[in-house]
């Protein structure tokens, strides 16, 4: 018999969006940043989501984390792509990371998105990428990809920790295993009503927690396709 099992975890989590620099009343700040979106299409979010997990069936054990995000996009005046980059920080408050966590437990996928294994503090890059829209429905990503955001999307519960779901829910089973070394890569998208098709190359030996400009030529690459339907359905919407 499997030693894995579902677990109910009750958890304390808080998720919101900081407005950094100096003190600015929330009006003030929201037209400084609507005013840099029209004049220099510059568009960005801080949001802060901290973690606390515990279980009552292994004596309260818990594990801690947070997240720190620098998300934005600069589009040139003439509209010809868009520039996008995630930038985060991940802090591991406990003597549990979340997958020793999970171990403990028994569980098989982590209950959170912060594990960082022995480490105790990650800052970096989760994607810089170029978005180039073509004719036909075509569209085009180049730079360092953020995997988890081009393949194997929940677009109805996307984060982990604002939709407070598993992570196996909320994106692709095997993104934990190769997204921590993925760097520079192509992605192409065809998108129509009903489906689409996508695929990517990128490096697969990334090391550099930023851009790693050495590792493609190591020649370890990561490739993968996908075929999406996304049909109508009455009362819903698109599919997924």
């Amino acid at each position: 018999m499997s030693r894995f099992r579902t677990q109910r975890l009750p958890m304390v989590a808080l998720i919101g969006t900081l407005a950094a620099g100096p003190a600015l009343s929330q009006s003030s700040w929201e037209q400084f940043k609507d005013t840099l979106s029209r004049n220099a299409g510059i568009d960005f979010e801080f949001t802060y989501a901290p973690v606390i997990q515990a279980s009552p069936d292994r004596d309260w054990e818990s594990t801690a984390n947070h997240e720190l995000d620098f998300i934005g996009s600069w589009t040139p005046a003439n509209g010809s792509g868009v520039l996008q980059w995630w930038a985060l920080n991940i802090l591991d408050y406990s003597s549990l990371s979340t997958s020793a966590f999970s171990n403990t437990l028994g569980i098989i996928s982590d209950p959170n998105d912060g594990d960082l294994g022995g480490d105790r503090s990650f800052s970096g890059l989760a994607l810089l990428w170029w978005q180039q829209e073509l004719a036909g429905g075509v569209r085009l990503n180049f730079g360092k990809l953020g995997l988890a955001e081009l393949v194997g999307k929940n677009r109805y519960a996307h984060d982990g920790r604002s939709d407070f779901f598993n992570t196996v829910v909320t994106g692709d089973v095997v993104a934990g295993y190769n997204i921590q070394d993925s760097g520079l890569g192509v992605f192409a998208e065809l998108r129509r009503q009903e489906w689409y098709v996508s695929g990517f190359v990128a490096d697969g030996s990334a090391e550099d927690n930023w851009i790693d400009f050495d590792s493609p030529g190591d020649g370890v690459w990561q490739y993968a396709a996908e075929l999406g339907l996304t049909p109508k359905i009455a009362g819903l919407g698109p599919g997924n």
